[in-house]
C-alpha cells in the first residue's frame, strides 16, 4: 500500500540528513507521493564531510566495489562537492524538480547536527511554505544505539514539533538496515502513529535503481567516487532486494498549536570541576562529545581561585576542546559548589534544557538521549526550564554508567513535586531526592 491517506494535494517536506538518507529511507515515499501529484521538496542539512569513505579511498587497496586501487586524495570539500552531486542525481531520478532540491545556504556540519538546530530548520521551511505542510524525517529510536546522531537530532526535532501542534501532519520513516526497529514503540508522540509499510510498484523500482546508481557512479576523473555506495553497500541492496519502506504516519485530532512558535531550548550539559579532578573531567567529557543526541553547548565551570592564571595552567587537551569542540570553559569568583553546576547553568540559559553531570563518570552514548527522552514524554508537566540530572554519583570509581545502575530523574523550576512521580523506583535513593528538593527550592528563591 503507499503511504498518503488522502487524495488531497499536500506540500510534502522530505529532511534528509545526509546524502543518500533521501534514497535509502524515503525514495519509496517520494516516488510515490509525485505520482499522486503532491508538491515535494527534498531538504538536504548537512554536508555529509565527516564520511569514512574519504580514508578509504587513498587506502591503497582494491575493492569489489569499483575497478583499480583507491589512490584518491579528496579534502573535505572535495568529499562534500563528490556527495551533493549523487545527491542531485539521486533526487532527479526520483521525480523531484531541480528547483524543489534544497541544499541548506548555510548547513551543519556532519555529526554536528543538534535537535535546537533542526527544529529551527524545519520552522524556517514551514514559515515560507506553510503550517499545513506535511514534513518527513527518520524515526528517532530510543533502542537503537547504532543509529547516526544526526538523524535522531532531525528525528526528535520533528517529534518536538509535532507534539507542540506546529507540525500537522509527521512521517518518520526507520531506516531498512533496522527495520527491526520498526515496530518498537512511538510513545513519545502526543498524537495517533500508524504505522505504513509501502511496497514499490515496477516504475518505482525503476527509479530507486536509476537513483542507486547515481551513488554507485564510479568515474574518477569526472569527480564521481561511488561514495554512497562506498560507505553503505548493503543498504542499497537491501533497499532494491526488499523494495520496501516503513513508515509512522503521525497525526493529531487537533490542528491548534499549543503555542505560536517553538521555543526551540538549546540543551545544554553542565559540570564543575578543580585541579585535582580535571584528568578525569577531561574523560567525561569526550563521553559527552560522543552523545549520540549532541548537546548545543557544554559548559565547564571552574573557580578562578583554583587557577589564578585561567587558561594558562589548564591542560592542552582542554584547551584543544574549546576549539574543535566548542567547549566554554566558565569562569566562577566564588568556591563551587555541587549544585552550582546546574543553577549556574540555568541563569546562564533561562530557556534552556540543563542537564547537569559529574565530572568523574564516563558517560555511555546514550545517555542525553535517555534523558530527552524522558522530556519529551513529559513535556505536558514542564512550564518553563527543565533541568536533568542522573543521580547517581559513584566515588572513586571512574566507570560507565550500566542500564541497570541509574535512574532518569527530570525536575522543572516551577515544580518541586515532579520528583516525585518517580519516588518507587528510586526508594533506595530518597536522600538523593531530597537533597536535589533542597537544591532546587534554593533555586527557586534566586
Amino acid at each position: 500500500m503507499k503511504v498518503s491517506v488522502c487524495s488531497q494535494k499536500k506540500t510534502i517536506l522530505y529532511f534528509s540528513p545526509h546524502q543518500d538518507d533521501e534514497l535509502l529511507s524515503m525514495g519509496i515515499d517520494i516516488c510515490n507521493s509525485i505520482s499522486e501529484g503532491h508538491n515535494v521538496h527534498v531538504i538536504l542539512c548537512t554536508d555529509g564531510s565527516k564520511c569514512l569513505v574519504r580514508y578509504e579511498l587513498i587506502n591503497g587497496k582494491e575493492c569489489n566495489k569499483c575497478p583499480g586501487t583507491h589512490t584518491y586524495l579528496l579534502t573535505e570539500e572535495e568529499l562534500i562537492t563528490a556527495r551533493d552531486k549523487e545527491f542531485r542525481e539521486s533526487c532527479r531520478a526520483l521525480g523531484v524538480e531541480d528547483g524543489n532540491v534544497h541544499i541548506l545556504k548555510n548547513r551543519f556540519i556532519d555529526r554536528k547536527l543538534t535537535i535546537c538546530d533542526s527544529k529551527k530548520t524545519i520552522l524556517q521551511y514551514l514559515n515560507v511554505m506553510g503550517p499545513d505542510c506535511v514534513v518527513c524525517t527518520l524515526n528517532p529510536n530510543l533502542e537503537n544505539n547504532r543509529q547516526h546522531c544526526d538523524h535522531k537530532a532531525l528525528g526528535y526535532a520533528a517529534v518536538e514539533l509535532f507534539n507542540e501542534g506546529l507540525i500537522r501532519e509527521l512521517r518518520v520513516f526507520t531506516e531498512p538496515y533496522f527495520s527491526g526497529f520498526f515496530h518498537h514503540k512511538t510513545d513519545f508522540v502526543r498524537g495517533k502513529a500508524r504505522k505504513a509499510i509501502a511496497t514499490a510498484t515496477a516504475l518505482v523500482q525503476g527509479k530507486i535503481q536509476k537513483a542507486v546508481e547515481a551513488y554507485s557512479h564510479w568515474e574518477p576523473d569526472a569527480g564521481r567516487y561511488a561514495v554512497g555506495y562506498h560507505d553503505v553497500a548493503n543498504a542499497f541492496d537491501t533497499l532494491l532486494k526488499s523494495g520496501t519502506s516503513y513508515c509512522h504516519i503521525c497525526t493529531r485530532e487537533t490542528n491548534d498549536p499549543e503555542s505560536e512558535t517553538s521555543k526551540c531550548r538549546k540543551l545544554i550539559v553542565s559540570l564543575t570541576s578543580y585541579p585535582a579532578r580535571l584528568n578525569n573531567a577531561i574523560k567525561t567529557l569526550v563521553t559527552v562529545y560522543e552523545q549520540r543526541v549532541a548537546p548545543d553547548q557544554v559548559l565547564l565551570w571552574l573557580a578562578s581561585s583554583d587557577f589564578p592564571n585561567r587558561e594558562k595552567e589548564l591542560p592542552e587537551k582542554l584547551i584543544r576542546m574549546t576549539e574543535e569542540n566548542g567547549l566554554s570553559i566558565r569562569w566562577y569568583g566564588g568556591n563551587l559548589r555541587t549544585y552550582d553546576k546546574y543553577i549556574l547553568a540555568v541563569n546562564a540559559y533561562p530557556d534552556a534544557m540543563v542537564i547537569a553531570v559529574d565530572d568523574d563518570v564516563l558517560y555511555y552514548d546514550q545517555f542525553t538521549e535517555n534523558l530527552y527522552h524522558s522530556y519529551l514524554f513529559y513535556l505536558q508537566e514542564v512550564s518553563n526550564v527543565r533541568v536533568c540530572f542522573a543521580p547517581i554519583s559513584i566515588a572513586g570509581d571512574f566507570s560507565l554508567y550500566k542500564d541497570d545502575l541509574y535512574k532518569i530523574v527530570t525536575y522543572c523550576k516551577e515544580e518541586v513535586n515532579c520528583l516525585k512521580k518517580l519516588q518507587d523506583d528510586l526508594k533506595k535513593k530518597n536522600n538523593i531526592i531530597v537533597r536535589l528538593a533542597k537544591e532546587i527550592g534554593k533555586l527557586k528563591r534566586n
